[in-house]
């Protein structure tokens, strides 16, 4: 497996649940639009790529409720590729990443800052 570092917009708000042991788990699907620069400088949309992030434990509570859908997040963890075959027999690839670290990004926007506990 491979580490990987990615960022990008939350398809669908992400689903929280329980494995049978009783630990949280979330999971999203983010897609990442990749720019590709042309001849004359400027800057076009490339192909994407869909990622389903993982995450379990504590943090994937507070990961289901910053991964809503539109929402620029990033993931950092460890990637699987597997390939599958749909209904209709056509090939297609699947990318996991179990997230290690994850978060909003506020690259292109201010996080919005909640606290906790009456803290001021």
């Amino acid at each position: 497996m491979s580490y990987i570092v990615t960022e990008g917009n939350v398809v669908a708000n992400a689903a929280l649940r329980e494995t049978h042991g009783g630990k949280a788990v979330a999971n999203a699907v983010i897609r990442v639009d990749m720019r590709v620069r042309n001849e004359d400088g400027s800057y076009s949309d490339g192909p994407t790529s869909d990622y389903e992030i993982t995450v379990f434990g504590k943090p994937a509570e507070s990961f289901a409720a910053s991964a809503t859908r539109g929402a620029r997040v990033f993931a950092a963890g460890e990637l699987s590729v597997e390939r599958y075959n749909d209904q209709d027999g056509a090939s297609h690839l699947r990318r996991r990443i179990v997230a290690e670290h994850h978060g909003v990004s506020t690259h292109f926007a201010p996080a919005a800052s909640r606290r906790r506990n009456g803290d001021q």
